[in-house]
């Protein structure tokens, strides 16, 4: 018979001790995965929006013929004249600023300019097309 000094293993305060320590840890942890995939796919998102605009203003200047590409926040989706087209996933809003908007690009580069935004719970990513040299810039944000 093996007495209580030389018995091994955890009490149960012990065990509760560390549970309650591990609950703390993931707490803190999940919400960050959570907010961190949002970015990613904001981020993924924003990326291809803007290869995108960069491909219809090459596209445009190369062919010499106006390219556009519309965007329509109702169904989340980009698409292009020549009929690609990409729909958000769910989490991901898009705001234009009315129901939809059409990006033309001239065959000397200008474009008729436009601002919208990304928007997760999260994470956001605000893109503008300058008019005047039809060059794109994105800005992450919460």
């Amino acid at each position: 018979m093996m007495n209580k000094a030389t018995e091994r293993g955890f009490s149960l305060l012990e065990a509760l001790a560390a549970l309650v320590i591990l609950a703390a840890a993931l707490a803190m942890i999940v919400p960050r995965v959570a907010s961190s995939s949002e970015k990613r796919k904001i981020e993924h998102a924003a990326s291809l929006l803007v290869t995108k605009l960069d491909l219809m203003r090459d596209r445009a200047m190369r062919s010499g013929t106006p390219m556009r590409l519309s965007i329509d926040p109702v169904v989340r989706r980009f698409k292009t004249e020549d009929g690609e087209a990409y729909v958000l996933p769910r989490e991901i809003s898009v705001d234009t600023g009315s129901q939809s908007a059409i990006i033309t690009y001239q065959p000397d580069g200008t474009a008729s300019g436009a601002r919208f935004a990304l928007r997760a719970a999260s994470a956001s990513a605000r893109i503008e097309v300058d008019w005047l040299t039809g060059r794109t810039a994105v800005t992450f944000g919460r």
